[in-house]
């Protein structure tokens, strides 16, 4: 007798909602499938009931024809030779439906490069045509059209995508407006707001009009690339979005055909002087090579010259990642402490006994402790030992008892400042 081993409840547990959730990945893709289905259905619908119409609008227009052939022929004379020659003529015209349609006509009859085809076969396509399109847009998702703000560097993006999308679908222009005021937002808005008072097309063309001006596209894109702070040689991201926002200042410059703007002097010195002192070393360098073959540095060569900039601090910044909190911290500590005792250590000679010892013992000491650094308090372990300065004393007494002498407003000042001393206390006789 065997005895098979139940399954833990952790595996059950976790087989049932694994199953769970693939019955429920089931049943969603089950509803997007009956959801196409119903729409195919619907499509297939329609379709059949505007080639029924089509149908009959043809069957009323041969009905139409035949009428006024039979018209025509009571009301003609039947003693007049020409009206004779006439009726035997359209007579001899088969009837429409009797015809066999030919799908392409004889190159000879017709002009070249001109097909006649079939009416039928022509609405044929183009439903097939308008298949294709529904069966595309619906697998396709829902695309977004960005806002616009009002900032005239993003002008041409917006109004590209609103042209592909809203324009080209909507014929009215009211239509067109009334979607432009909804994807603007802040001063876009407000100033496209006032141009619903006329009429909607005038309404409209004053609307793209206003933020299309092409010298305030160029001047503001401009300025944006050249005011601004001083970027740092270790700023990846700044590097970077400004190498950016020269390429897309370019493009847009292109369009509008303002490429001598971007390539003047002053647009491209302005950008210069907001780079670091070494870049700023490098791109001299380069444009010094340029002008001894006659030739001046363009906008694009100084936007391909800062990405390059940006991709080398970047890689600076990957291979240096392995180091450690530790090291980085003692780089600061120690890079501060350099920039803060600098005086005082180009001035060491000058300095007591004391005071060096204490500079040697604060040097020497610093540990770090449990992540943090400790610096032990210089401790006075007998009487100082201070130097023989008595004859620098009595040498800025001598330049002091000359100055007194000779300048008596310093004098007057001096024996003021001894009197306030002697009132509070600090002056001893």
């Amino acid at each position: 007798m065997s005895v098979s081993r139940l399954p833990s409840r952790s595996h059950a547990s976790t087989s049932s909602g694994l199953s769970t959730q693939e019955l429920m990945k089931e049943l969603e893709l089950t509803r997007i499938k009956i959801k196409r289905l119903e729409l195919e259905a619907d499509a297939a619908k329609r379709i059949k009931e505007y080639q029924d119409s089509v149908q009959q609008d043809m069957e009323k227009l041969d009905e139409l024809a035949r009428s006024m052939n039979s018209r025509v022929l009571e009301f003609c004379p039947a003693s007049n030779e020409q009206c004779d020659a006439v009726k035997r003529c359209v007579n001899s015209i088969p009837d429409p439906k009797e015809l066999p349609i030919p799908v392409e006509q004889d190159s000879v009859i017709n002009p070249p490069n001109i097909h006649l085809c079939n009416a039928d076969a022509r609405q044929d396509d183009r439903l097939l045509e308008t298949v294709r399109l529904v069966q595309t847009c619906m697998g396709l998702s829902a695309r977004q059209l960005p806002k616009f703000d009002g900032n005239r560097a993003d002008y041409h993006s917006f109004m590209r995508s609103f042209m592909s999308t809203v324009a080209r679908l909507t014929r009215d222009p009211a239509d067109r407006f009334s979607y432009l005021v909804h994807h603007c937002e802040g001063e876009a808005a407000q100033a496209i707001r006032r141009c619903s008072v006329p009429e909607p097309e005038e309404g409209y063309a004053e609307a793209l009009r206003r933020f299309g001006d092409p010298h305030i596209i160029a001047t503001t894109s401009i300025e944006e690339l050249t005011e601004g702070p001083t970027l740092r040689a270790d700023d990846h991201k700044a590097l970077i979005t400004l190498a950016d926002g020269m390429m897309i200042c370019s493009a847009t410059l292109k369009q509008l055909q303002y490429q001598n703007d971007l390539n003047s002097y002053r647009t491209i010195g302005a950008i210069v002087v907001r780079l670091p002192g070494t870049m700023q070393n490098e791109w001299f360098n380069l444009a010094a090579k340029s002008f001894k073959f006659k030739r001046d540095p363009t906008f694009d060569e100084l936007a391909t010259f800062i990405s390059d900039k940006a991709d080398a601090v970047a890689a600076q910044l990957v291979y240096t990642i392995g180091r450690s909190q530790t090291e980085d911290l003692n780089l600061q500590l120690e890079r501060m402490f350099n920039l803060e005792f600098i005086e005082a250590a180009c001035t060491k000679r000058a300095m007591s006994l004391n005071d060096r010892v204490t500079y040697e013992r604060m040097l020497t000491s610093l540990e770090l402790v449990e992540g943090h650094y400790q610096i032990p308090l210089p401790w006075k372990d007998g009487s100082p030992c201070l130097p023989d300065n008595k004859g620098l004393a009595l040498r800025r007494l001598f330049v002091l008892k000359g100055r007194l002498e000779r300048d008596p407003i310093f004098k007057r000042l001096y024996c003021e400042k001894i009197e306030e001393y002697g009132t509070m206390g600090m002056r001893s006789d």
